[in-house]
C-alpha cells in the first residue's frame, strides 16, 4: 500500500526529515515498532537477507550516535568543521548511517558489479542524493578501520606508524572526524558494560584524535606528492602507466614517515627503492 500511494522520492524526503528532526531516535523506533522498517528501507530484490543485521540495530546505533554527539569530551577533540560547519548536517548524516547500518556488511549485484546494499537502498528505495549515499557508504566502510587503529594506538602507540595513521586520514579525507564518532558509537553499542564501557570507549577515540593532532595529520588528505608521476617515471626510466601508481603510493608512505623530507631526498628514495618487486 505504501509503494502504491507514496513515491519513493517522498519516502526518502521523510527519512531525511526524520534524521534531521528533533527526535530521530523516536522516529526510527516507531518505524520498527510498526514493522515499517523493511517497507521504508526496502531491500534490493537480489539481496541475500541472511547478510542483513536485525532491524533493531538501527535503533541501538542511532541511540549511540546521538549519545556520542552529546559527549563534549570526544566531539570537542575532533575538528568536525573540516567536514561541515553545520552541526545539524553532521548529525543528519551520522543518523542516516545508523539507520542504514543493518545493511552495512551486505553486498548485492548491481549490473555487472558487486556494490554495498546500503548504496542500492539509498539510491532506489529512498532516492537520496549521491552526496548522502556516498557519505553513508563511506562511514560504513571506514568505521572498522578506525576502530582497529584506535585499539592499536591504545595498546601499542609506538607500533602505529605515522604513515599508517596518515593513510587512514587520507582515505577518509574530510570525513575522518565523523568516522571517529561513528566508530565510537559502534564500539559503545557492542560494549556490555554500558556505563564504565562508554567511558573507556570515549577515552579510546579521544586518544585517536590526539594522535592525529600530535602527529600533524589533521589535514593529511591535502598533502601533495613531492615527486609526481611524470618525474617518478623519468627517474626510473619507464613509461608512465599503472606501475607508477604503485610507486606514488610508496612515495606517499615515505613522505608521511618523513614529514621534514625534501624533494631531493624523496627523489633519492624513488631511485633507491626502484620499481615494486613484483613488477621489476
Amino acid at each position: 500500500a505504501l509503494d502504491a500511494k507514496i513515491s519513493r522520492e517522498r519516502v526518502g524526503a521523510e527519512v531525511a526529515l526524520m534524521a534531521s528532526g528533533p527526535r530521530p531516535l523516536m522516529a526510527v523506533r516507531l518505524l520498527i515498532a510498526h514493522a515499517l522498517y523493511p517497507v521504508v528501507f526496502r531491500s534490493p530484490a537480489a539481496l541475500d537477507s541472511s547478510s542483513v543485521l536485525p532491524v533493531h540495530v538501527a535503533e541501538q546505533l542511532t541511540h549511540e550516535v546521538l549519545a556520542m554527539l552529546d559527549t563534549p569530551e570526544l566531539v570537542d577533540r575532533l575538528p568536525m568543521h573540516i567536514f561541515s560547519a553545520d552541526s545539524t548536517e553532521t548529525r543528519r548524516l551520522l543518523v542516516l548511517a545508523a539507520y542504514l547500518h543493518p545493511y552495512h556488511a551486505s553486498l548485492v549485484t548491481d549490473g555487472k558489479r558487486q556494490v554495498p546494499a546500503a548504496l542500492v537502498v539509498m539510491r532506489d528505495a529512498l532516492k537520496m542524493s549521491n552526496h548522502d549515499t556516498d557519505t553513508v557508504v563511506a562511514l560504513h566502510a571506514l568505521a572498522s578501520h578506525v576502530a582497529s587503529t584506535a585499539a592499536s594506538l591504545l595498546d601499542s602507540p609506538t607500533e602505529v606508524s605515522r604513515s599508517h595513521l596518515g593513510l587512514e586520514i587520507r582515505r577518509a579525507a574530510r570525513l575522518w572526524p565523523l568516522a571517529v564518532v561513528y566508530a565510537a558509537a559502534l564500539d559503545s553499542m557492542n560494549t556490555s558494560d554500558a556505563a564504565a564501557g562508554k567511558d573507556k570507549v570515549v577515552a579510546k577515540y579521544v586518544a585517536y584524535a590526539e594522535h592525529v593532532e600530535s602527529r600533524g595529520l589533521v589535514q593529511a588528505y591535502e598533502v601533495k606528492h613531492l615527486v609526481d608521476g611524470k618525474r617518478a617515471a623519468s627517474i626510473l626510466g619507464v613509461r608512465p602507466g599503472p606501475v607508477i601508481k604503485r610507486v606514488l603510493e610508496q612515495v606517499m608512505v615515505w613522505q608521511l614517515d618523513h614529514p621534514e623530507g625534501s624533494r631531493e631526498q624523496c627523489e633519492a628514495f624513488v631511485r633507491d627503492a626502484g620499481l615494486p618487486s613484483d613488477t621489476a
